[in-house]
């Protein structure tokens, strides 16, 4: 990644959160190896993995009730003209699908906040565009499907994840995704 002025407070903050997102990353694909003497049940506390799709990240959920959670979401990203990070918080209730032990339909709510920078080899060439820098934030919604293993310490998922960012007032991310997560 480019050196930074220390003054660009926004390009000292995606290099740290880009940096923390693939240790996070590295954390979230081989913890899984470690944890093969886990007692496994059909419920789970915690869930920390990856999320895959148009917008990947970290995902972090954390049952607070029998049926719903809370989810946090770090994703960085790195577009054409603007490099960012956006961190989403959702609660999410959790409701048995298809009568299927350990497959749940969950569906939820959430707000998400961010930053950008834009590139330093782009040049803004009309009024419409975004300032250089700046933050952004906005409302999201989810559905999905979750499978937990009996045999280990794992979910999968599935999810719709469509957003609203402002400053931008639209509808501007319908978001697929497929998630994996250690559990415990």
């Amino acid at each position: 990644m480019k050196s930074c002025n220390p003054k660009e407070n926004i390009c000292i903050a995606l290099q740290f959160f880009t940096r923390r997102f693939q240790i996070c990353l590295l954390v979230a694909l081989f913890l899984p190896l470690a944890a093969h003497s886990q007692v496994l049940t059909d419920t789970y506390s915690t869930g920390i993995g990856v999320r895959l799709g148009n917008t990947p990240g970290i995902t972090v959920k954390k049952f607070i009730t029998e049926r719903s959670a809370v989810e946090g979401i770090l994703h960085v990203f790195r577009e054409p003209n603007y490099d960012g990070f956006v961190v989403t918080g959702m609660y999410e209730w959790h409701v048995q699908a298809f009568q299927i032990n350990r497959l749940n339909w969950y569906f939820g709510a959430g707000l998400h906040a961010g930053a950008y920078q834009l590139r330093s080899d782009h040049k803004i060439i009309s009024d419409s565009e975004p300032d250089s820098n700046g933050t952004l934030y906005g409302a999201d919604a989810i559905i999905g499907l979750e499978y937990k293993l009996a045999s280990a310490p794992l979910t999968f998922g599935i999810d719709f994840k469509p957003s609203l960012t402002i400053p931008s007032n639209r509808l501007n991310e319908l978001n697929g995704a497929a998630n994996i997560r250690w559990v415990f």
